[in-house]
């Protein structure tokens, strides 16, 4: 199991090396479900790429996300989820420059970040 945490984290990490208008988003976990839950056992890795204004997830061992972008005023602006098999998604941002809530949760996560555009 650990391996194929290795390799997903691996493929999000050199994509970021190799385009440098894509930033990290640095995430807030909050508690889950599972309070006890090892958290070895999961991931989720964040990149924000302002030239094309996408936020790409990739996630392991989280269930089925749902991903929320909120604006200022706590408006959804835009969500996607992840089906059962997938362990990436990728979501279109607003145009409109501004400071925006990322909010990702499942049964098993929950997450919280800041995007500036």
């Amino acid at each position: 199991m650990f391996v194929t945490i290795s390799q997903y984290s691996y493929s999000l990490t050199s994509n970021q090396k190799e385009d440098p208008d894509k930033e990290k988003v640095d995430l807030i976990e909050g508690p889950s479900s599972e309070p006890d839950r090892v958290r070895s056992l999961f991931y989720v890795e964040c990149l924000l790429d302002k030239t094309n204004n996408i936020l790409e997830i990739e996630f392991y061992g989280i269930g089925q996300p749902v991903v929320y972008v909120l604006d200022q005023c706590n408006n959804i602006v835009c969500y996607t989820y992840a089906d059962r098999l997938s362990n990436y998604v990728c979501i279109n941002l607003p145009r409109g420059a501004g400071y925006y809530r990322l909010i990702i949760q499942s049964s098993e996560y929950y997450g919280e970040g800041a995007i500036n555009l």
